[in-house]
């Protein structure tokens, strides 16, 4: 009888090898959803994903230069983990392939607009 010091199970690698096993049940799963509500004030809200329930999102986890909020509307992708109060979000990125959706009570005017201001007079 031989002995070895290669482990007997040398051809099944990924099932043997502790550390790619962990590594693949680490790696998130993105998924595609809609913000339902988002406080700005009190920093958090809701994602509405494609499939599933709602999905809480704290301002902190929110992966944006600058301020971090979001717009009711806006698409974005995001991880979740499942707690002990429902689903909650670990990692929200706007998504870039579709633009993000003005907020209902923001006034847009152009440039050239508020550069030039033309009044008309009317000569009786």
């Amino acid at each position: 009888m031989t002995t070895t010091t290669e482990p007997a199970c040398r051809a099944e690698a990924t099932r043997c090898d502790p550390h790619i096993n962990s590594t693949q049940q680490r790696l998130p799963t993105w998924r595609h959803g809609r913000v339902a509500w988002f406080d700005t004030e009190k920093g958090f809200g809701f994602l509405t994903p494609d499939t599933g329930p709602e999905v809480f999102v704290d301002h902190q986890v929110i992966d944006v230069p600058g301020f971090k909020t979001l717009l009711a509307g806006q698409s974005v992708v995001f991880t979740a983990t499942d707690t002990p109060r429902g689903p909650e979000a670990t990692r929200v990125v706007p998504d870039i392939r579709t633009p993000p959706v003005p907020a209902h009570h923001a006034t847009v005017i152009p440039f050239d607009a508020r550069r030039h201001r033309h009044t008309r007079s009317h000569t009786p």
